[in-house]
This record gives structure tokens, C-alpha cells and sequence, in this order.
């Protein structure tokens, strides 16, 4: 009995089906080799790069782009007994252009979590050459310099989680990071109280329990003599002076009075934003945690229907 031509048709290609099929496996056999390849590529890239392998310029110039504490290097050993043999027994490192170097090495407090870590302790003139001397060793994964590291500078001032223009969290909305940074601002400088900032403004609460060290006082000045001492022009200018009513008063508010309405609360909220004392634990954080606010050459004191 000999297949139908329905038969013969299905039969024919069957071939041609094995074949295709070989051939799919062998390319993703060549896919997975080569996958393979490069992954063991990129692990031995970043063994060298942990190894020290990179140029000893690139290395010595990588170390003093940061601050780190000179002599203190912090050097892991392949093993938690290579490391106990180095404590034991190297007392000098032999540098790669000649000569000796006298090393310390010892197991400093907290290292203990990682397995091998030791402190090695040099003179600070020799402390890029011990760690290119570590960075040789057969013995050692890795060296690098002892860093020194600053943790943020955060206020604990209780209204700071609000001020979403030092530190946008999306807190009131708005995207992630649109502030002004001011966090790491801060990492730099807090400001100084030899700066002394003036503020073209309605008065300012110099009592005010945010601004009272941040306050100018003008040394020059006897307060309540009724004498220009400092010869400005200006009598008993001891903060500042209130080019409205021109006198030495620069602030006319009252205790009972509260809110944006309220005498020159628009001053005092200025004089808040550029130097309330930060990290007081007290109200607000400002950009300048220390300053000299001048309150009367500036601020001057204005209405709005003047202004």
C-alpha cells in the first residue's frame, strides 16, 4: 500500500525540520558561549580593578582626590590568616622603585567584621608608597588610604521636614530635588559670623528666639546713650536703624500679634530664611546656620503703598 499524496506532503520536509532545529541549537549554543566569555571578561576586569592593577599614577591620584587620615592604611589580606601571619610577622614593606619601608600592621577595632582586614600604620611622608608596596603583594586583595568621611549635615530643627526648598521630598509635591540643595551645601560651609548680611526690608524681631544669635550688634555703639559713639550719623545704632520712622527701633511689633498681618512680619520672616540658627532645635533651619544680620541700614522699613 503505497502513502496517500496527503502523506507525502507532510512527510517530505521532516528533514529539513531536523535540520533547522540543529541549527537553532547551535546558535544558541554559540549565544551562551559568548555570553559566557564575556561575563568572565568583565569578573576578571573588576578582580584586577579590586587587585590594584591600575597604574600607580592613576592610583596616587586617586588618593589624594579624597581626604584621608595620612599614615593609616586600610589593607585586606586574602584571609583571615594571611592577615594574622602579616600581624606577626611584617614589620617593613619593600617599595617597587627599592628600599624599606617600616609598617605596623594591627587588627583596630571594628575592622573584625571583615574577614582579613587590618590597619597598617606608616609614617605619613610614606604613606602613597606603603600603598602602592601593599597593592603588590601576592598576599593582599586590597589597600586604600584610611578616608575620612563626614556624615550630612541634617538640623534637627522641628519645621525642617516642611522647608521643601532645602530638601524637596516631594513633601508638598512637586518633583524629587527641586530645592536648592542646601543639604550638601552644608557638607561645605554653615555659615560664619563674620559675614554680616543686610536686609532692605520692613523690621526684624531681634529677639526672637531664631534670630537672636544671629543678630548684628555694631561694637562701635553704647546702646541707650543718646550719643552717635561710632560717628555714622546715626544715634544708638546698636542693630541697625529704621529708615521710616529714622530711629533705632527696628522692630515696632507687639507680642500679641500674630500671622503675615501682623507689624513687621515680613521682615522677620526674611531675616528667618537667611540666618534663623540652624541645628538649635528651635523652629526653622536657614541657608546661613551662623551669620551677622545688620537689622537697619537694612532693613529699612517700608509700607507696602510706599514701597
Amino acid at each position: 500500500m503505497f502513502p496517500s499524496r496527503r502523506m507525502r506532503t507532510f512527510q517530505r520536509p521532516a528533514p529539513l525540520r531536523r535540520s533547522s532545529r540543529a541549527v537553532l541549537i547551535m546558535c544558541l549554543a554559540l549565544v551562551a558561549v559568548a555570553a559566557f566569555v564575556l561575563t568572565q571578561r568583565e569578573a576578571a576586569a573588576s578582580r584586577a580593578r579590586v587587585q590594584g592593577t591600575t597604574t600607580p599614577a592613576t592610583q596616587s591620584a586617586q588618593s589624594k582626590a579624597r581626604p584621608f587620615v595620612p599614615g593609616e592604611i586600610l589593607v585586606r589580606f586574602r584571609g583571615e590568616s594571611a592577615g594574622l601571619a602579616a600581624e606577626a610577622a611584617v614589620a617593613s614593606l619593600t617599595a617597587v622603585e627599592g628600599g624599606e619601608i617600616p609598617v605596623r600592621i594591627e587588627r583596630a577595632r571594628g575592622l573584625e567584621i571583615v574577614r582579613g582586614l587590618r590597619l597598617a600604620r606608616v609614617s605619613a611622608a610614606e604613606t602613597e608608597r606603603a600603598l602602592t608596596a601593599l597593592r603588590a603583594r601576592p598576599d593582599v586583595l586590597y589597600a586604600e588610604p584610611n578616608y575620612v568621611r563626614h556624615k550630612l549635615s541634617v538640623p534637627n530643627d522641628p519645621q525642617y521636614p516642611q522647608q521643601w526648598a532645602f530638601k524637596n521630598n516631594t513633601q508638598f509635591g512637586g518633583g524629587p530635588g527641586a530645592d536648592i540643595d542646601a543639604e550638601q551645601a552644608w557638607d561645605i560651609t554653615k555659615g560664619d559670623h563674620s559675614v554680616v548680611v543686610g536686609v532692605v526690608d520692613e523690621g526684624i524681631d531681634i529677639n526672637h528666639q531664631d534670630l537672636q544669635s544671629n543678630i548684628w550688634t555694631n561694637a562701635g555703639e553704647i546702646a541707650g546713650n543718646g550719643i552717635d559713639d561710632d560717628g555714622n550719623g546715626y544715634v544708638d545704632d546698636v542693630h541697625g536703624w529704621d529708615f521710616f520712622h529714622n530711629d533705632a527701633s527696628v522692630y515696632d511689633g507687639t507680642p500679641s500679634e500674630s500671622g503675615i498681618e501682623a507689624t513687621d512680619a515680613h521682615g522677620t520672616h526674611v531675616a528667618g530664611i537667611i540666618g534663623a540658627a540652624g541645628n538649635n532645635g528651635v523652629g526653622i533651619a536657614s541657608i546661613n546656620w551662623q551669620v551677622a544680620q545688620r537689622a537697619a541700614t537694612c532693613p529699612c522699613r517700608y509700607q507696602p503703598s510706599r514701597a
